[in-house]
């Protein structure tokens, strides 16, 4: 079959399949359940067809017999599509005999031009039913079928049946009735010029049609890909919440009050002059390999990277809303930053220390500009987290006096005293050294 099943598709179903279903499964993709349906509706018009010229008293008892054979043969290829479920097996059955027929049929009653339709309407509809590739098979049998009866009408036994006597045919000849149109060369190469020239048409049109269905197949996967793409990238800059208002209006202006948020700074002590002896490109691999390590933490932690501005990195928490964990898993994230720092430091044998700030309390949030828009926080509790990092000694986490308070009772600390912090004066802040139970 052209496509490969699939669970039961949402589709409607057209045409035959509403009300014809023999055959079908419940994996069965939309074009195989409308493929097994258009090949029942044919096979029931021929029986209803047969039935009619059954009954036609006119008719010999031979080709009454055909009609016969045919009604039960589209029956037998019903009942083995309902069995098996499998189209590509009932359709063997259905074409095998109608290749039997057109043999008997041509060398008992001849050529009489609408038998060389058959020929001609299962290649077509083995394109639509088993696929292209497949349906070439049924051409070459069926063309090889009418060319066998033309090449075996000279050398036909003269035998006689009482079924075949009638008026034209007294003797009851069975191949060589006296008023028998044999099929000749002429009939014979139109049918095959008429047969190649209607399926290369169809065969063209419907193999055009499914490169175009596969080709806007592979147009939604890769639009797929590409919205999944740019949601990661606006996730990556935005945090979750503030994303989903932008999407919403990409329009509005995003500026909101925080409460209570935690805000943690890092920064690479003294880069800038081990940066100033270092190649520009070995200078991109160290950042990008300890920013790479914070980015893992920060995901792990489930926080929000706000931004890195040169050897700084900045990380909140609590802005879509103030959980009760969030001062730990930051804490915790500190704590794991330094390590990874240091791993960073042993592998790279460079000079590698980090100072850690942290604080919480009100800001102030939005998004930035209109080219690049970015995300940043503002504020006291922001300019609090900076001096502490500043203030930190190299390969330390400092905290503010609000932050010791909050977790004073589950990590331990080493007190600093009161430091003099740019712009805000004296402040009592401690060292953060690590959980009371590690």
């Amino acid at each position: 079959m052209v496509e490969q099943p699939a669970q039961q598709s949402k589709v409607e179903l057209i045409g035959p399949a509403r009300f014809i279903r023999i055959g079908h499964a419940p994996g069965d993709s939309f074009a195989q359940r409308q493929s097994k349906s258009i090949v029942s509706a044919v096979l029931i018009f021929i029986i209803l067809a047969a039935a009619a010229f059954l009954l036609d008293p006119g008719r010999t008892p031979f080709i009454h017999a055909i009609d016969a054979f045919a009604i039960a043969a589209c029956l037998v290829t019903l009942a083995v599509l309902h069995r098996t479920k499998s189209l590509s097996l009932a359709f063997t059955v259905i074409c095998a005999v109608s290749v039997f027929l057109i043999v008997v049929f041509h060398t008992v009653v001849g050529n009489r031009g609408a038998d060389l339709i058959l020929p001609i309407v299962f290649p077509l509809l083995a394109i639509v039913t088993i696929g292209p590739r497949a349906s070439r098979v049924w051409l070459l049998v069926f063309c090889l079928s009418l060319i066998f009866v033309w090449g075996v009408e000279a050398y036909l036994p003269h035998w006689t049946h009482p079924w075949l006597v009638t008026a034209q045919n007294p003797v009851g000849w069975v191949f060589h009735a006296p008023g028998k149109n044999a099929l000749d060369g002429t009939a014979l190469t139109t049918t095959l010029m008429g047969a190649a020239l209607t399926y290369g048409i169809v065969y063209f049109a419907y193999t055009q049609m499914l490169h175009s269905r596969n080709v806007v197949a592979r147009q939604r996967v890769e639009l797929a890909k590409a919205y999944a793409k740019s949601e990661d990238l606006l996730r990556n800059i935005l945090p979750l919440s503030v994303a989903e208002r932008l999407k919403e209006d990409p329009h509005t202006t995003i500026a909101d009050d925080l409460d209570d948020v935690v805000i943690l700074i890092a920064d690479i002590v003294d880069f800038t002059k081990t940066a100033a002896a270092m190649p520009a490109a070995d200078v991109v691999a160290l950042l990008n390999e300890v920013f790479s390590a914070f980015d893992a933490l920060v995901a792990q932690q489930g926080l929000e990277k706000i931004k890195t501005a040169g050897d700084a990195y900045m990380v909140a928490a609590g802005i879509g809303g103030r959980s009760a964990t969030d001062l730990d898993r930051m804490a915790d994230l500190a704590l794991a930053m330094q390590t990874a720092a240091n791993t960073v430091r042993a592998r790279e044998d460079r000079d590698l220390q980090v100072r850690i700030g942290l604080h919480s309390g009100l800001a102030t949030a939005g998004v930035v500009g209109t080219l690049k828009f970015y995300y940043d926080i503002w504020g006291d509790t922001v300019n609090l987290a900076a001096r502490l990092q500043s203030a930190a000694r190299p390969g330390t986490v400092r905290v503010s006096q609000e932050v010791f308070s909050a977790l004073k009772d589950r990590y331990r600390f080493n007190p600093s005293g009161e430091t003099e912090l740019k712009g805000k004066g004296r402040v009592r802040s401690y060292e953060l050294l690590g959980r009371l139970n590690g």
